[in-house]
């Protein structure tokens, strides 16, 4: 098993992703990561108890749609509103962060999760984010997906 939370992370949504959206994503370096070119949704989940911290997926809105229709079981990306996009995002990620925290501290219940949250974040900060060491950049059906875990 991997022994840093960026290798749970890494785990947890490759695992996901391919099971519950069928996408595969594809590990990345940040310098071969493309730029995020607009605004993105950002996915926050927050954690307390014996150890603290957050985990966060920040998606362009395009892929967001996809996954929204994918989890969803719709055919059609154009019938996908807004509020869908937000809760399939908190429930992708309620998935990923059960397979992370799994991953990471067993069974046991030793954490108390926070109702995930969505909103918009910036191109701007978006792509400083992408080269901060500790974020794990993928590419997904073309488009970049951020991830980042901090554990306290």
């Amino acid at each position: 098993m991997p022994d840093t939370p960026s290798q749970y992370l890494t785990e947890a949504l490759s695992h996901v992703l391919l099971s519950m959206v069928s996408l595969s994503p594809r590990i990345t370096d940040a310098a071969d990561m493309p730029e995020v070119k607009g605004d993105a949704l950002n996915v926050r989940i927050e954690y307390s108890g014996e150890h603290a911290g957050e985990l966060g997926l920040i998606i362009e809105k395009p892929l967001a749609v996809l996954m929204a229709a994918r989890i969803l079981g719709m055919e059609q990306t154009k019938d996908v509103y807004d509020d869908m996009i937000e809760d399939a995002l908190r429930e992708l990620l309620n998935v990923v962060c059960g397979h992370f925290v799994t991953l990471m501290y067993g069974y046991m219940p030793v954490l108390k999760i926070s109702l995930p949250k969505v909103f918009t974040i910036g191109s701007a900060v978006c792509n400083v984010l992408r080269t901060n060491p500790n974020v794990c950049t993928f590419m997904v059906e073309d488009s970049p997906l951020l991830g980042q875990v901090k554990v306290k």
